[in-house]
């Protein structure tokens, strides 16, 4: 089980997380992977069968995960950013990127970023942008910044079910520490089942199954 706030938690854990200081990257993976979820049941919802890999962009994503954060801060002076702009959170001028989510506190000092995928393709390349921010923007705009969270929809086509999932969650987590490509930064990770279906075509059936998955990131104490 791991330390992070959710629906199951008791009423002293959830009310814990007061302060900014008392906020980590792992314990915002929860809310991550259960936002994930929900947005993946509303989709399915929408579109009568279809999965959240199926959505044309990933704001169905960030808006579940953003509410999900939100309430797992309810009562604290942190505030939760969909599309965050570098250039007013991390003082890059000229710089037009977005984070799909930023925890902020007083001051809009940004404390976790957090980057989201729906589809489980070129994951490297959000490693690569994490540790951008946290290795080569530790200036004063980021003087609070404790690490961020990656939160990945995955789908698999498989004969074996659950177990062939389990690998591909696996290799997605070795791609994206890859992209993070250095010992500077260490990194944990958890992940849920989400269900499958099987599919009948041509007389012949496929299941699919998919997983919510989300990956912490910290800087490396210094020995």
């Amino acid at each position: 089980m791991i330390d992070a706030l959710d629906d199951t938690s008791s009423t002293q854990t959830k009310t814990s997380l007061l302060f900014p200081s008392q906020l980590t990257p792992w314990r915002l993976v929860a809310p991550v992977l259960k936002g994930i979820e929900t947005a993946n049941e509303a989709y399915k919802r929408w579109s009568s069968e279809y999965w959240l890999s199926d959505a044309g962009i990933e704001n169905v994503m960030q808006t579940h995960v953003a509410e999900a954060c939100h309430q797992a801060l309810v009562g604290s002076t942190m505030r939760v950013h969909p599309e965050a702009l570098y250039k007013y959170f991390y003082g890059i001028n000229g710089d037009r990127r977005r984070a799909d989510i930023i925890i902020s506190c007083k001051g809009d000092n940004p404390l976790v970023h957090i980057e989201l995928k729906r589809k489980q393709d070129c994951v490297g390349s959000d490693g690569q942008r994490i540790r951008e921010i946290l290795i080569t923007r530790q200036n004063r705009p980021c003087r609070d910044l404790k690490g961020a969270v990656f939160g990945a929809f995955v789908f698999h086509r498989t004969g074996q079910r659950q177990e062939n999932l389990e690998h591909m969650v696996n290799k997605i987590y070795e791609e994206f520490k890859d992209g993070l490509g250095t010992d500077e930064l260490k990194s944990k990770w958890d992940w849920s089942h989400l269900g499958g279906i099987d599919i009948k075509k041509d007389g012949k059936i496929t299941h699919w199954t998919c997983a919510a998955l989300a990956i912490s990131v910290t800087r490396a104490p210094v020995d």
